[in-house]
């Protein structure tokens, strides 16, 4: 679930399904209230920067 919402958040699918925000739209697909959605959020986004760092190190030593 974590790497699910951190990707959903990356990839701003919010937006591209017509939704405010990923709050509002974790919110209506899993029927859980907007602070829960936000709690999730901010539970997957470490996992989010970490990943992103971790390939930006892979890309530096492949240079």
């Amino acid at each position: 679930m974590r790497a699910a919402v951190a990707e959903a958040e990356r990839r701003g699918l919010a937006a591209d399904t017509g939704y405010r925000d990923t709050v509002e739209l974790l919110a209506d697909l899993l029927r859980i209230s907007a602070p829960e959605a936000r709690r999730r959020i901010e539970y997957a986004a470490p996992q989010a920067r970490s990943r992103s760092r971790k390939v930006w190190r892979v890309l530096a030593a492949a240079s």
